[in-house]
């Protein structure tokens, strides 16, 4: 079957494209493989919401991990610019994980 480079979404406005070959499986979604990978987060995430036992804070922390998740959901699915600030993976680069670093060892800094 031909890939359409268009798809569903349009041609990718993200500043990233990353290896998988664009709408190569399915008309509607521009990354499927980075895009059921992403499900990963949303499964851990909703499996420890669902926990009572986890303290408030370590359930807010899952329920980040489930937006996290749709967020990368919907990114790799249309690979559109507006969509890029909701995927995970960008707070790993640049000046974003040097302020997570320092937020991450002040807090243990204060246990």
């Amino acid at each position: 079957m031909p890939v359409d480079p268009v798809g569903f979404w349009g041609v990718p406005t993200a500043s990233i494209d990353w290896c998988e070959q664009n709408y190569a499986l399915l008309p509607w979604v521009c990354e499927a493989f980075n895009t059921v990978s992403s499900l990963a987060m949303v499964l851990a995430g909703a499996l420890g919401l669902s926990r009572q036992t986890f303290a408030r804070e370590v359930r807010v922390a899952f329920a980040l991990l489930v937006l996290v998740g749709l967020g990368s959901i919907a990114f790799h699915a249309t690979l559109r610019f507006e969509l890029r600030m909701l995927d995970g993976d960008h707070l790993f680069t640049g000046e974003s994980s040097e302020r997570l670093v320092d937020a991450v060892a002040g807090a243990l800094a204060q246990r």
